[in-house]
């Protein structure tokens, strides 16, 4: 046991040296015009009150909004939307994102990490 606890307490003051020397990592924060919003339709809203491109609007809040919207339109806390139910949902709510400009949107949507 001793030994144990001892490469327990060896492993963990490791740990602890190692994480030290890494970088903080920088707190995402939403622009507060988009923060606020929480469906689709406020994000059109927000982004044509302040004539603002639709290629501005935040990939995260644009996906956040959507899958919000689409787990209440399912009324289930468990029925998780798939990728391609979002970007359809996307593209009936924003019509932009049909043309070749708003398809180099979705595709960095792809790749947003959450």
């Amino acid at each position: 046991m001793r030994q144990l606890n001892a490469s327990i307490a060896s492993t963990k003051e490791s740990l602890s040296e190692s994480f030290s020397v890494l970088p903080k990592p920088d707190l995402f924060k939403e622009p507060e015009n988009y923060a606020q919003c929480n469906t689709v339709p406020e994000i059109i809203k927000a982004t044509e009150a302040k004539e603002i491109d639709m290629s501005q609007i935040p990939q995260i809040t644009l996906l956040r909004c959507a899958i919000s919207d689409m787990i209440k339109s399912k009324g289930k806390e468990d029925a998780y939307p798939t990728t391609e139910i979002i970007f359809s949902y996307l593209e009936s709510q924003i019509s932009w994102l049909t043309s070749e400009k708003g398809v180099e949107f979705e595709v960095k949507l792809c790749f947003v990490h959450l």
